[in-house]
C-alpha cells in the first residue's frame, strides 16, 4: 500500500439469531505461533505493531481499540499467561492487574486525576495500602495551594483522626477535630520505655513516657527532665469519718499508684472538723512494705494561734496526734513527707483520731493532696 488512502480492511458482519460465539475460542481475527524450541532460546514478538513515520507533527495512535457498543461489559484488553489474567482494560476503563504485579517506571513515574478531580487509592477492595518500602526512598506530601485539610487520616466514618493545616502561617498539626472537640476525643499516645533510664538517642524538644518510672520525660537545655513541672493535684470528693478506734485511718481518695525506686513528694492540705475540740488528728501513709526511704511530718493551727504538729517515719504509723482541734467547725492541716518505694503499690494518705469516738474526726471532702 503506497497511496494516502490504501488501507488493510478484515470485517465480519453478522447477525445473530441466538447467543453468539464465534468458531475459534479466542476472536474471529487470530494470529497463532506454535515453535517448538526445546532447550533452544525463543525470541521475538508473535505481534509487532510499529509506526516508523517521520515528520513533526504526528499525533496518530499507533494502535487503537474501540468498542462501539456504549452498554457493552466484559474487557477491552483482556492479556492472559498460561490461561490466567495478568493484565485486564474494561470497556469502561478500569485496568487491573495479577496479584502481586506492579506497575515501574524506569524514572519517574506520574499517576494523576483529571483537572479538578480526586485521586482515590484503596476505595472498594484493598485492606491495606503500602507507600514506600525501599529503605532509600522518601515520600513526600505538597499540596499546590494552601488549605487547612492539605493532609487528613480519618475513620470509615470520616471523622477526623489527624489533620494537616498548611493555611498561610497557619501551619499546624490536629489531632482529631481539633477545637471543636468531641465526647469521645483522639488520644495522642507517645512511645513509651519499658527498662529504666532515659534513652541515649538525645535530641532537643524530644520527648517520650517512662513507664518505669511513670513520668513524661523531654530533653531539653542539654539533659532529660520529668516533663511535669507542676504537681498532680487530688481533691477529695466526700469526706472521710473516723471510727471508733485510735488507729490509722484511709481518707478517701487522696492516694497514687508508686513505681519501686522512684522518689515521690507530697503535700496536702486538709480541713478536718472534730465532735469536740478536745480532739485531735495525727497523720500518715500506707504504702508498700519495707520501703528505702519513708517519712511524714504534719502541724496545725490550734484555737490558740500556736502551731502544733508531729510526724513518723515509716509505713503505717500516724504519729502523735496534735494536742486538740482548734474548733469544731473546721480546722486547717497540712501533710508533707517523702516516700521511696522498694516495691510497687499504692501511697494512701491516712489520719488517726486523738480518741477512740465514731465520727470524733471528719476529714472534709474538698481537702487536696500533691505529689510529684
Amino acid at each position: 500500500m503506497t497511496g494516502q488512502t490504501d488501507e488493510l480492511d478484515f470485517t465480519k458482519t453478522y447477525t445473530a439469531g441466538a447467543a453468539y460465539r464465534s468458531a475459534s475460542t479466542t476472536g474471529e481475527f487470530n494470529i497463532t505461533r506454535t515453535i517448538t524450541g526445546g532447550a533452544n532460546t525463543v525470541n521475538g514478538s508473535v505481534l509487532n505493531v510499529q509506526d516508523t513515520g517521520t515528520g513533526s507533527a504526528v499525533s496518530s495512535a499507533v494502535l487503537f481499540l474501540n468498542q462501539n457498543n456504549a452498554s457493552a461489559a466484559g474487557y477491552l484488553i483482556e492479556a492472559q499467561k498460561a490461561g490466567s489474567d495478568v493484565f485486564n482494560v474494561t470497556n469502561a476503563g478500569s485496568i487491573t492487574l495479577a496479584a502481586s504485579q506492579s506497575i515501574t517506571g524506569a524514572g519517574n513515574l506520574t499517576i494523576d486525576a483529571g483537572s479538578s478531580s480526586t485521586l482515590n487509592l484503596g476505595t472498594t477492595n484493598a485492606t491495606s495500602i503500602v507507600i514506600g518500602g525501599n529503605t532509600s526512598g522518601t515520600i513526600t506530601e505538597k499540596v499546590a495551594n494552601s488549605s487547612s485539610t492539605a493532609f487528613q487520616l480519618q475513620t470509615a466514618g470520616a471523622t477526623s483522626i489527624l489533620t494537616a493545616d498548611t493555611s498561610a502561617t497557619n501551619f499546624k498539626i490536629s489531632i482529631g477535630t481539633g477545637a471543636t472537640g468531641q465526647t469521645n476525643p483522639t488520644l495522642f499516645v507517645l512511645d513509651s520505655k519499658t527498662g529504666a533510664g532515659d534513652p541515649s538517642t538525645t535530641i532537643a524538644g524530644s520527648m517520650y513516657y517512662n513507664a518505669s518510672s511513670a513520668r513524661f520525660r523531654c530533653y531539653e537545655n542539654g539533659a532529660w527532665a520529668d516533663c511535669l513541672g507542676f504537681r498532680h493535684l487530688i481533691v477529695a470528693g466526700s469526706d472521710s469519718t473516723s471510727t471508733a478506734s485510735i488507729s490509722c485511718q484511709n481518707v478517701t481518695g487522696l492516694s497514687f499508684a508508686v513505681t519501686s525506686g522512684v522518689t515521690y513528694r507530697f503535700h496536702a492540705t486538709l480541713i478536718h472538723t472534730g465532735s469536740a475540740n478536745t480532739i485531735g488528728v495525727g497523720y500518715g501513709m500506707s504504702a508498700p512494705a519495707a520501703p528505702t526511704l519513708a517519712a511524714t511530718s504534719f502541724g496545725s493551727t490550734l484555737s490558740t494561734g500556736i502551731g502544733s504538729g508531729g510526724g513518723n517515719n515509716g509505713v503505717g504509723a500516724c504519729g502523735t496526734p496534735t494536742a486538740s482541734s482548734a474548733n469544731v467547725a473546721g480546722t486547717a492541716d497540712t501533710v508533707d513527707g517523702i516516700l521511696i518505694p522498694s516495691a510497687n503499690g499504692t501511697y494512701q494518705l491516712q489520719f488517726e483520731p486523738e480518741t477512740a469516738t465514731a465520727g470524733g474526726v471528719v476529714i472534709k471532702a474538698g481537702s487536696t493532696l500533691e505529689w510529684w
